[in-house]
């Protein structure tokens, strides 16, 4: 995938975490559900991020910035 395409998943998986932890106090019985959605929605968007930053790192090396 390239960066840009990552850029924009990240972005999408951050606007879900935004919207599900909103409503995470909205119904108790669903409330270890929701946290552990956005917990996994944050693992996959730092994981992604990393890539991204990887991939920046590796750009700015081969141009010397």
């Amino acid at each position: 995938m390239d960066t840009g395409t990552l850029i924009k998943v990240v972005a999408m998986l951050d606007a879900r975490i935004v919207e599900k932890a909103g409503i995470i106090w909205d119904d108790v019985w669903e409330d270890g559900y929701n946290q552990g959605y956005v917990n996994a929605l944050s693992e996959v968007s730092s994981h992604l991020q990393s890539a991204i930053d990887a991939d920046v790192a590796a750009m700015e090396s081969a141009t010397g910035e």
